[in-house]
């Protein structure tokens, strides 16, 4: 408890007292980008409604409210003395469904996979795909009308891609043996048939695709100006 309360009492005055010096001019430089923010939305909005890049809701008339859900998913590597202790998880969550709604969804909507591997430098290369893989999966077995996917819809290609090409040279990860059983064709097929519409929610400043004919980019611009 005594450490909680003076996190600075081992470290040399000095180092401490330079280091809460510098935190004032931060603290000035982000009231100013914030308030030059808050003072360039209008701005910014009308320059992407001039270019259609966002449109008022009104625009779209009256079409009938879709069933939706969301797929998400995350990983993380504990990289211990001996082994990795790797663990990925992908979720799946409904949206609010009228009661007249008939569409049964079985369960499980989770995926998890939790292992202790060996030491490679890859290994989060493959674990990721793993994840993503098993997050997409639960996307297309959904059965709603509209499907929201965090991410691009070139990041599973670009994900994919790398880990197979890792995943030969990392025989010894049961991660690598996922990827390479070709759990993911079932994604392609699934993809390719006519069913529900699937949206993806990239960040913003990911690959400033907005920054064509505007001036200005970045997460708090963008954000700002949309909502």
């Amino acid at each position: 408890m005594a450490n909680q309360e003076t996190p600075f009492a081992d470290l040399p005055a000095a180092l401490v007292e330079e280091v809460l010096g510098q935190t004032s001019a931060i603290g000035d430089l982000l009231l100013e980008t914030f308030r030059r923010v808050k003072t360039d939305r209008s701005g910014h909005r009308q320059a992407l409604l001039d270019r259609g890049l966002i449109v008022d809701e009104s625009a779209l008339g009256f079409p009938p409210l879709p069933t939706t859900c969301g797929a998400d998913g995350s990983y993380a590597i504990d990289r211990l003395l001996t082994v990795d202790l790797v663990a990925a998880a992908a979720v799946a969550v409904e949206g609010l469904t009228p009661p007249s709604e008939k569409r049964h969804w079985e369960q499980p909507r989770h995926s998890t996979f939790v292992a202790a591997e060996v030491h490679y430098a890859e290994t989060a290369t493959i674990l990721r795909a793993v994840m993503l893989g098993n997050e997409l999966l639960l996307a297309t077995r959904a059965p709603h009308d509209l499907v929201m996917i965090d991410g691009t819809f070139t990041l599973p290609i670009i994900y994919f891609n790398q880990a197979l090409n890792q995943a030969p040279d990392c025989p010894d990860l049961r991660c690598s043996w996922i990827v390479a059983a070709g759990t993911w064709k079932r994604i392609g097929t699934s993809c390719g048939r006519r069913g529900p519409t699937r949206t993806t929610s990239p960040c913003p400043s990911t690959r400033r695709a907005v920054r064509s004919g505007v001036r200005w980019d970045g997460r708090g611009n963008t954000t700002t100006a949309v909502c």
